[in-house]
């Protein structure tokens, strides 16, 4: 039974065992599992975000931090989405929901459909996915930092909504120029703040649940004693600090309620005036629990993988049409293990660059580590030291590569090697010990930082991760979303809804019956191969290719 202290488990001989753990005090929606284990919710408080664990029943009680099959960044599977704000994983108010779980796979009223690949040895290894009615992430090993290009929306990104923009308040400020909806204005500081910034608020009102990106440029190049903030309304944290240039970048917010906004801070040189330039866009949607969105600059085109396919690729990139992520301290992995997957094509063999990680600009590679992918004589990637130095490169065939179809791309280092694998198959390897830290670096999907290099085809599903997966893990992913890349797949859950209502694996056929208030839908593996149209209760059975629901 679930408890306000934790599980407590009622054995046949009528002695109790207990579960609890260090910081998730409150239990719900237990259940056992087919495979005899147990799954439950465990969370902290009703402000927390709320963890799925797997146990085996115990023989005595368990006290622990965060123990379980699923456990840590990897396989915690986050469950604070809310009715206000659909995307917010973490520091939300817990709706009403209902848990469903089979041996690899589980459902809720809120958060849609995971799917699980566990590691009863390593717990931290093991991988999961997420399916809705409008995505699937494919699946994510370890300790995920990054899992984007995951759409089955096939309407371009890139569409300007600045204009949406309202002015909210203004203090400390001699002047400006906004008014709502401006994407180009100036702000004055007052003659008398020579210690405090001046500042104006500028409101987004986008869609609840949508991930937004705002790009912002300046006219100054700022120095120690005259610097520009970019602060997030909603969280008051500080995004962008500092001295030294005119490109302020972006910031990645979740709309969770009628407005979001920043503040722009300006000079507190007093009297000086600053023109701003903003660009407020659509970002593409981290679904991993880490929620930090790419940003779209230009326009990028979004198309299926295959003839009649839900799931999309990205293309149309350039100078000026690329996927971009801020700084982010997740990406800086040292020396240690990571892993980068997704799936590339392209039917050139030109010069062309498939993900990049620099502080390079348009006329460098860069004052620190860079780290790339791309197809020049061969596909390869690199990690290397500032202005390219000492670089480690692992290949493959241009030509071989350049075949016209998807191909699933794995580079991961584990314990001081760099591996490359082409389609679950390893094909290089180098000796690894070069950074992959640089504090200063931002990274690109489809183009890199200077000497425009654009990707010449399509790109889906990438992940990044701090964890680097077993070669046999790798050859199990790609056997499972390969059928994502055929004519006419189907990646996602039938209908509109998110909410599962009931779910049931058949092991004789090993499909999986998902329902929802849509219909019910099958899967094989991450692929949908059947659906139903009547909405589905609260329960499926399913056995032999027999199905009753309610």
């Amino acid at each position: 039974m679930a408890t306000d202290g934790g599980v407590s488990v009622i054995k046949d001989d009528g002695s109790v065992v207990d579960i609890t753990a260090a910081s998730y005090s409150m239990a719900s929606s237990i259940a056992i599992r087919d495979d005899n284990n147990l799954a439950f919710a465990l969370d902290s408080t009703n402000t927390k975000g709320r963890y799925i664990h797997v146990y085996e029943i115990p023989t005595a009680d368990v006290s622990t931090g965060a123990a379980g099959y699923l456990k840590g960044n990897a396989l915690a599977f986050y469950t604070a989405k809310t009715a206000s704000s659909p995307d917010l994983y973490s520091s939300a108010t817990l709706v009403d929901q209902h848990i469903r779980y089979v041996k690899n796979a589980l459902g809720n009223t809120v958060t849609g459909l995971t799917l699980l690949k566990e590691n009863t040895t390593t717990p931290s290894k093991g991988s999961v996915a997420y399916i809705t009615s409008d995505y699937n992430t494919g699946y994510m090993v370890g300790d995920i930092k990054l899992a984007a290009l995951s759409d089955t929306d096939d309407t371009n990104l890139g569409t300007e909504l600045g204009g949406n923009a309202q002015l909210a308040d203004t203090s400390r400020l001699a002047s400006h120029t906004y008014a709502s909806g401006d994407l180009t204005f100036t702000l004055t500081e007052d003659s008398n703040s020579s210690t405090a910034s001046g500042y104006i608020r500028v409101n987004f009102n986008g869609v609840i649940g949508k991930t937004y990106n705002i790009d912002i440029q300046c006219d100054t190049a700022f120095t120690a004693d005259n610097d520009t903030r970019l602060v997030d309304v909603t969280s008051n944290v500080t995004v962008f600090a500092g001295a030294g240039t005119t490109d302020l970048r972006s910031l990645t917010f979740i709309q969770t309620g009628s407005l979001s906004g920043v503040y722009l801070y300006s000079s507190p040189v007093a009297g000086s005036t600053v023109t701003y330039t903003i660009s407020v866009k659509e970002a593409d949607v981290d679904r991993s629990v880490n929620a930090n969105g790419l940003a779209v600059h230009g326009t990028i085109t979004k198309t299926p993988v295959a003839t009649g396919a839900d799931l999309v690729g990205y293309s149309g990139f350039s100078a000026s049409n690329y996927l971009e992520q801020p700084y982010n301290s997740d990406l800086d992995f040292g020396t240690g293990d990571f892993s980068i997957m997704g799936w590339w094509s392209t039917s050139t063999t030109a010069s062309q660059i498939g993900l990049f990680r620099s502080d390079g600009d348009a006329s460098s590679y860069g004052t620190g580590a860079l780290f790339h992918i791309e197809l020049s004589g061969t596909f390869k990637a690199l990690i290397a030291g500032a202005g390219y130095v000492n670089a480690e490169v692992v290949s493959y065939p241009a030509a071989s590569f350049a075949t016209g179809g998807m191909r699933f791309v794995v580079i991961a280092r584990a314990s001081g090697t760099l591996n490359m694998y082409i389609d679950g198959i390893l094909v290089s390897s180098v000796a690894s010990d070069n950074t992959m830290t640089n504090t200063s670096a931002r990274l690109k999907v489809g183009e890199r930082d200077y000497a425009s290099r654009p990707w010449q085809g399509d790109i889906a599903l990438v992940r990044i991760s701090a964890t680097a997966p077993s070669a046999q893990q790798i050859k199990d992913i790609y056997e499972a979303e390969k059928p994502l890349f055929q004519d006419n797949a189907q990646a996602t859950l039938y209908g509109t809804s998110d909410a599962v209502t009931a779910l049931a694996h058949d092991d004789t056929t090993n499909l999986l019956h998902v329902g929802t208030s849509s219909g019910r839908s099958v899967f094989q593996g991450l692929r949908r191969v059947d659906n139903t149209t009547s909405a589905v209760g609260s329960a499926i059975s399913a056995s032999n290719n027999l199905v009753v629901e309610e």
